[in-house]
């Protein structure tokens, strides 16, 4: 008996997974915080989902390859620093100001 685990083709995900994680942070590069975090952090996610992209092609799309792995996890750590920001700016937006 064969169990299929995954159906999908994992190239295809990533490719959107990729696409809507530029689109979201190129939808915020015009946005300035203070100290130009922000921007900095989203041109740092563009260099590394590039990176990612490379190192998917030099490794055959072994998306398993650690290299693979290694840049993947830095570039969701970096997002989730960039979302966290993004909701620490939000937060000061709204508070009023005395």
């Amino acid at each position: 008996m064969r169990i299929v685990l995954f159906s999908i083709n994992f190239q295809d995900a990533l490719t959107k997974w990729l696409l809507l994680i530029y689109s979201v942070f190129m939808e915020n590069t015009h946005k300035k915080d203070r100290g130009g975090t922000m921007i900095g952090m989203a041109g740092q996610i563009e260099i590394l989902r590039q990176q990612l992209l490379e190192t998917v092609d030099r490794c055959s799309g072994d998306f398993l390859h650690p290299s693979v792995l290694r840049v993947s996890q830095e570039l969701d750590e970096l997002i989730v620093q960039f979302q966290q920001l993004q909701r620490l700016e939000h937060l000061r937006r709204r508070e009023p100001t005395i």
